[in-house]
C-alpha cells in the first residue's frame, strides 16, 4: 500500500503582500535575490524586501546604506516609505528568484518541525536549492519567478543586474560540483536550468551588466569584516 504524502507550500511574503506594485518602472539597476517566506505567524511581518528579521539578526543590505549614504543605519529600519523613496531615487528594482516552494513529506510532524525551525526559521540558501532535505524524507519543489523574464524581456532602462546569492552565484546555482570541482547540470531541476538559461540569453540580447561578485547581505556569521560595505559602495551607490 502507497503510504500518504503530506504536502504545505510556502509563499514569498512578496506575492502575499503585493511589494511589486510598489516599484520604480524606470529603474536601471536590477537586485535579484532568492526567497523570503511568508509566515502569518509573526506579529511583525517585513515590510519590503532585505527586511527579514531571523533569530534576532536583521538582513544588513538597508542598515548598510543608510550608514554609507545617510550616517545613520537605522535611517530605513521600520520606514517603508524611506525605502520607497530611495528605489525611486537610485532607480533600483527588487526582484527574488523563487516566488513558492512545495515541501512533500510522508510523515506530517517531520514536515511541519522542518518548515518551522528551517523555513521559517532560518533557511538558508544552502538548503533552499537542494531537491531534497537532509534527511532525504522531505523533498522541494521550486516555483520560480517568471514575472523577472517577463519584465526583462519588455523593459528598456535596466542596464546592470545584481545578485545577493554569495557564493552561490546564480550562474552556478542548480548545478552540482563534480569531482574534480567542475559544475555539471543537475537535471533533477530542470525548470531551473531552464529558466536560468532564458534569464542570460536576455541579458546578452540586451547587453545588461551582469555583476558576477557577490556578497550575500543576510547577517555574517564570520568574525570580522567581509567586504560588504564595499560591496555596497562599488555597486550600489555610485
Amino acid at each position: 500500500m502507497t503510504k500518504s504524502k503530506f504536502t504545505r507550500s510556502i509563499n514569498h511574503i512578496s506575492k502575499v503582500k503585493e511589494w511589486d506594485s510598489y516599484q520604480p518602472k524606470d529603474a536601471k539597476t536590477l537586485i535579484l535575490g532568492s526567497f523570503n517566506p511568508y509566515n502569518k505567524n509573526l506579529e511583525e511581518q517585513t515590510d519590503f524586501y532585505y527586511g527579514r528579521i531571523s533569530n534576532g539578526r536583521g538582513n544588513r543590505l538597508w542598515s548598510t546604506i543608510g550608514k554609507l549614504k545617510y550616517n545613520n543605519e537605522n535611517y530605513f529600519k521600520g520606514n517603508l516609505e524611506n525605502k520607497l523613496k530611495e528605489l525611486k531615487e537610485s532607480k533600483v528594482i527588487f526582484f527574488d528568484l523563487i516566488n513558492c516552494i512545495e515541501f512533500n513529506s510522508e510523515g506530517k510532524k517531520e514536515l511541519e518541525n522542518y518548515i518551522e525551525s528551517k523555513v521559517l526559521g532560518d533557511f538558508g540558501d544552502s538548503s533552499l536549492w537542494v531537491s531534497e532535505a537532509e534527511d532525504k524524507n522531505i523533498t522541494l519543489t521550486r516555483e520560480y519567478n517568471y514575472q523577472i523574464i517577463d519584465f526583462l524581456k519588455k523593459n528598456t532602462s535596466i542596464k546592470k543586474i545584481i545578485t545577493t546569492l554569495g557564493n552561490n552565484r546564480m550562474e552556478n546555482l542548480g548545478l552540482r560540483k563534480k569531482n574534480n570541482g567542475k559544475y555539471q547540470k543537475n537535471k533533477k531541476d530542470k525548470n531551473w536550468i531552464d529558466f536560468r538559461k532564458t534569464v542570460f540569453k536576455i541579458i546578452e540580447q540586451k547587453n545588461i551588466e551582469l555583476i558576477t561578485e557577490s556578497i550575500s547581505p543576510s547577517p555574517s556569521r564570520r568574525p570580522g569584516d567581509d567586504g560588504f560595505d564595499n560591496w555596497v559602495k562599488r555597486y550600489l551607490l555610485k
